[in-house]
């Protein structure tokens, strides 16, 4: 009986072993890279406006060119201003002019008279600038400016001559476009007007026989700094930061 039993486990054992290897394996699992999102990059911004351009800034620097107002003659200075916000500005100008006329009276092509007035403007205003829209501002304030007038007379009869001190404060009101790049700043007062609310003199000379000396002196004095000024094509630029 053993020995049958041996012999069928003789027998068998080949076949189980070939069995065995012929199971199927599971192959190993394979590992799945996640594919890696690039983010798109942000966007460029292109072709912004004065008013885009203007955020950020805090402080102003321009000088003004050239312009009319607010004293005779042709205009030139420096502003500083500083940004409450990108659509409001508080701001200082420094102004100065130089003007001079002369007339001359002849006779026969022969110079009988001659006249010559030079006037010297100085002005330091502070002022409010409000931006409405993209470039187009509204610009108000007060100006105190100190003139000096200087005039001489010369005739076949004789000479003259008078000169006095100016010293007018103003209230002023202009518009104009201020365009705005990232740091370059380019504007101009288109119009405005500029008109004394006090005005006082001093430092009156008359060197004249004439007893109308005084007289011409004081139509000076009213035509120069006692009427409302034009104040027109105020150029200026400067930069922002």
């Amino acid at each position: 009986m053993l020995l049958k039993l041996v012999v069928v486990l003789f027998v068998l054992l080949p076949f189980c072993a070939h069995a065995e290897k012929a199971q199927p394996q599971t192959p190993p699992e394979e590992k799945v890279e996640k594919p890696v999102v690039i983010p798109p990059p942000p966007p460029v911004e292109t072709n912004r406006n004065s008013e885009q351009n203007r955020e950020g800034k805090t402080y102003q620097a321009n000088a003004l060119l050239t312009g009319s107002g607010p004293s005779s003659g042709s205009t030139s200075g420096l502003q500083f201003g500083y940004f409450l916000k990108p659509n409001d500005i508080l701001m200082l100008e420094y102004t100065t002019a130089t003007s001079s006329t002369n007339y001359t009276s002849s006779v026969s092509g022969v110079v009988v008279s001659q006249s010559d007035t030079k006037i010297t403007y100085n002005s330091l205003g502070i002022h409010y600038k409000y931006f409405s829209s993209n470039s187009f501002y509204v610009r108000g304030g007060l100006d105190f400016m100190k003139g000096h007038l200087n005039n001489n007379y010369v005739s076949n009869y004789g000479s003259s001559s008078y000169s006095f001190d100016a010293h007018v404060l103003s209230v002023m009101f202009n518009i104009g476009n201020q365009w705005q790049w990232d740091n370059f700043t380019l504007g101009c007062d288109w119009v405005g007007a500029t008109s004394p609310i006090l005005t006082r003199f001093s430092d009156e000379r008359i060197n004249s026989n004439y007893s109308s000396e005084r007289g011409l002196m004081e139509g000076d004095q009213s035509n120069y700094f006692s009427h409302l000024k034009i104040n027109l094509l105020r150029f200026f630029l400067g930069a922002s930061w």
